[in-house]
């Protein structure tokens, strides 16, 4: 289990760093599912481009924040 709390911690950092940064995009909490599924392979095909770096990890945050918003997206149409 502590592997498992080290991972997100690791992920939740990196995570919170790209939500800061993609702030001034607007707003996330009621984003439609083309947006995300657009987001999650926008960011898949840049991780294909880039070395492991810098850029895999903040696409791989980009990424989980996608599905972050695809998940609380479908949890608000099931209230």
């Amino acid at each position: 289990m502590e592997n498992y709390k080290i991972l997100f911690e690791v992920a939740q950092v990196e995570q919170l760093k790209q939500m800061r940064a993609n702030e001034h995009k607007g707003r996330w909490d009621d984003i439609e599912g083309d947006i995300v599924s657009k987001g999650i392979l926008h960011n898949f095909e840049g991780i294909k481009e880039a070395e492991f770096s810098e850029e895999v990890i903040r696409r791989l945050a980009n990424i989980a924040n996608f599905a972050a918003m695809g998940i609380l997206s479908l949890k608000k149409e099931e209230e």
